[in-house]
């Protein structure tokens, strides 16, 4: 049902592993939070790491992760290419919305605001 498993914290022996092993098996992404070398709570999750896992150190690399463009991280501004993306990438930039909520924040003809997004989403600058 995801894209990707976050294990947080895992003894060398766990249900936690046993689930990453369970993602492994069916392609997903597995990330994993360090911990201190010396904690047996930690064994886990630092040999998932020297096995491949995603290290996770803060949500932005989560975003990294997954390949989500973090449109609120004011150094990663996306500019759109037109009045039209520029207009939907600011009223984004305050939060995800659903196609009606953006059409009537954006005050855009249904078809106008269907082409901008389409292309924005080309460019990998927003996902629905």
């Amino acid at each position: 049902m995801a894209d990707a498993v976050l294990i947080t914290e895992a003894a060398k022996k766990s249900g936690s592993l046993i689930t990453a092993n369970f993602a492994l098996e069916q392609g997903k992404m597995v990330m994993a939070v360090p911990g201190n070398i010396n904690s047996p709570m930690s064994a886990g999750t630092n040999n998932l790491i020297k096995t491949g896992a995603f290290p996770i150190t803060s949500a932005q690399d989560v975003l990294d992760a997954c390949g989500i463009v973090d449109l609120l991280a004011p150094s990663r501004k996306n500019r759109g290419d037109n009045q039209d993306e520029q207009i939907i990438l600011d009223v984004l930039s305050e939060g995800p919305l659903d196609g009606d909520s953006l059409l009537i924040r954006t005050k855009m003809e249904s078809s106008q605001l269907s082409k901008s997004l389409t292309m924005l989403e080309l460019k990998g600058i927003v996902r629905n």
